[in-house]
């Protein structure tokens, strides 16, 4: 490599291992370790308890990293000798996702892994990607994903990306007149393309905490899934927030 483009590959690489050398980073570096992806082919439950609030990049760098190796791990394990199904569970999911993750969700399925993701909105998807120039990216990652569950969101374009996801169905509609006097009236019908899933729906949603009753309210899609005995692909439903026996209750 030329000299001048030898030495910014190692300035960059520089300055972003420079974090992971120092303080509590350090110590988690420096020597040996029996801490690998696999232990959770084995039935462990790893928590990266790095959060960027505090570790700023450096808790990002570590993430990322353990993140895509626990996922090539997964891939690449023989499914016939360790046929265990494992689950990445993420949230603020827009921080932990890179190029990489539409090729693992293309594919997760097939080698028994379950991918949660949570985010607030698609944008924080979009903003993580680069902008427009990615959003073909996060097309893909969001149609991996067979099973969306949204709350109550106030963003317009992923009310408006649920409400076109959901798709529109063909709606009869009915108008009826009459006059008081003489007793003549009439009445008749059309059909037209409308939303299943009004964009507004998603907006109007109940979002726990005590004024709700800590009941919060979502719309589930899932591909090729039905709910209900009218056989669609989605359903409004609602949940407790409050688990007896397992949610501390709320102190005034």
């Amino acid at each position: 490599m030329p000299n001048d483009t030898r030495g910014s590959i190692l300035a960059t690489y520089g300055v972003m291992a420079d974090v992971l050398l120092r303080g509590h980073m350090a110590d988690l570096f420096d020597g040996e370790t029996n801490f690998v992806p696999e232990l959770t082919h084995e039935g462990a439950i790893v928590v990266l308890d790095l959060p960027t609030k505090i570790y700023g990049q450096a808790g990002l760098i570590v993430q990322s990293a353990f993140t895509y190796l626990w996922q090539t791990s997964s891939e690449q394990r023989d499914l016939k000798a360790n046929p265990r199904p494992v689950f990445w569970f993420v949230d603020e999911a827009q921080e932990l996702i890179s190029n990489y993750t539409p090729d693992f969700l293309a594919t997760a399925r097939s080698a028994r892994i379950a991918s949660i993701l949570i985010t607030q909105n698609k944008p924080n998807f979009l903003a993580a990607m680069g902008g427009e120039a990615g959003r073909h990216r996060v097309d893909a990652i969001l149609a991996a994903i067979s099973t969306k569950v949204f709350h109550a969101n106030g963003d317009p374009e992923t009310n408006k990306w649920a409400s076109d996801m959901i798709s529109d169905e063909v709606q009869t509609r009915m108008n009826f007149h009459g006059q008081r006097e003489g007793g003549h009236g009439g009445g008749g019908g059309s059909e037209s393309v409308g939303k299943k899933v009004m964009p507004s729906a998603f907006t109007t949603l109940k979002k726990g905490g005590a004024q709700n009753g800590f009941i919060s309210e979502a719309i589930v899609f899932q591909t090729s899934g039905t709910f209900g005995a009218n056989g669609e692909p989605w359903m409004h439903t609602k949940f407790k927030q409050q688990i007896p026996g397992v949610t501390r209750k709320a102190t005034p």
